[in-house]
């Protein structure tokens, strides 16, 4: 089972993140979003257990980066921007750390632009001395697989 995997090789938050990916929570995989009142909520709630808070509530920011589909994580992306005026992606960077922030930015590019966020990632397993073999493969075989 792959969420038992990913429970026994990680650990903490990150192993929290990795289980809520896994288990498929969202509320649907729709790009479109619909509900504003709760997208400015959800923002608050981002920024309230980030950036606002005396240390960092990873629990509340894992329940709105995994739990919105990513229409309506989008539209908490633009009114976490309108609230605080800086990104979501710099909030993670200020925030987080380690696995957990690299996992956080995952979800917000790839929201933000899948595209964008697989070109960078097979840009990134090629660039410099010698190629990442694993991650350029894993990367065409996901994409070829939709």
């Amino acid at each position: 089972n792959g969420e038992e995997d990913l429970a026994c090789d990680t650990s903490g938050y990150f192993k929290r993140l990795m289980v809520s990916l896994c288990t498929g929570g969202r509320e649907s995989d729709s790009w479109d979003w619909d509900d504003d009142d709760k997208a400015a909520e959800d923002a608050q709630k981002f920024y309230d257990a980030g950036a606002g808070a005396w240390g960092t509530e990873e629990a509340e920011l894992n329940a709105v980066l995994c739990l919105n589909s990513p229409g309506q994580l989008r539209r908490v992306m633009e009114k976490y921007e309108e609230l605080t005026g800086t990104s979501m992606e710099d909030a993670i960077r200020n925030d987080c750390s380690a696995e957990l922030k690299e996992g956080y930015l995952a979800i917000v590019e790839s929201v933000r632009s899948k595209p964008r966020y697989f070109a960078r990632r097979l840009h990134d397993s090629m660039a410099g001395l010698g190629t990442d073999d694993s991650d350029l493969i894993r990367i065409i075989v996901s994409r070829s697989e939709i």
